[in-house]
């Protein structure tokens, strides 16, 4: 992955106002309103992971402007947008369909990759029900009647399955279905350590 600092929407906002927006990253949550899974084809799932709707942070982003061609040599799906561990699934393919950025992506094996298993197991059981876009900005304006940014060109670095809006009473639920949720566990304490020892 590039060594890209990312922001969020706001921060990005103000430094385009300010002319100094160049070369961060914008992650852009979204949640899932349509997902199918593959008969026959196991830990397959299709995912809409981008729309141009206005999102909390009064932003949109031009479908048509997705360049995808760096992603697709190498089509990674991350956990929360972790680029320390292994991916947990990847991406079989990506394309534009009826205005949506939509993902075809295999989950790993349990054998594998628990953790990324688990994730499917989430997924497929509704206990997770967002994805995350990591992308470079290339071309973008200034929407000062909302108060946000019009991405028109942007990179996709890739997209991560990520726990918003999944709340604790959703994982209890989970639990309770028979999903292994000790590697979330392993994962939170593991980044609660790092946090820790980063001050």
């Amino acid at each position: 992955m590039p060594q890209i600092q990312f922001i969020d929407g706001l921060r990005f906002f103000e430094l385009a106002k300010a002319g100094k927006a160049k070369g961060f990253g914008v992650r852009k949550g979204f949640v899932i309103t349509d997902k199918k899974e593959y008969e026959g084809e196991a830990r397959v799932i299709e995912f809409t992971i981008s729309t141009p709707s206005v999102d909390r942070q009064r932003d949109t982003i031009n479908i048509e402007g997705w360049q995808l061609e760096n992603y697709k040599s190498n089509p990674v799906v991350l956990w929360a947008h972790d680029y320390q561990s292994v991916p947990v699934a990847r991406s079989l393919a990506i394309w534009i369909e009826n205005g949506r950025l939509k993902s075809k992506c295999e989950f790993t094996p349990r054998d594998v990759n628990q953790f990324g298993y688990m994730v499917y197991q989430l997924y497929k059981g509704g206990y997770l029900n967002a994805t995350s876009v990591g992308f470079q900005p290339v071309n973008y304006s200034i929407n000062e009647e909302r108060m946000g940014i019009d991405y028109l060109e942007q990179e996709l670095l890739e997209y991560s399955c990520v726990p918003v809006p999944a709340n604790p009473e959703a994982l209890v639920s989970a639990k309770g279905a028979g999903i292994d949720l000790i590697p979330l566990k392993n994962w939170a304490e593991q980044v609660l350590d790092n946090w820790k020892d980063e001050g």
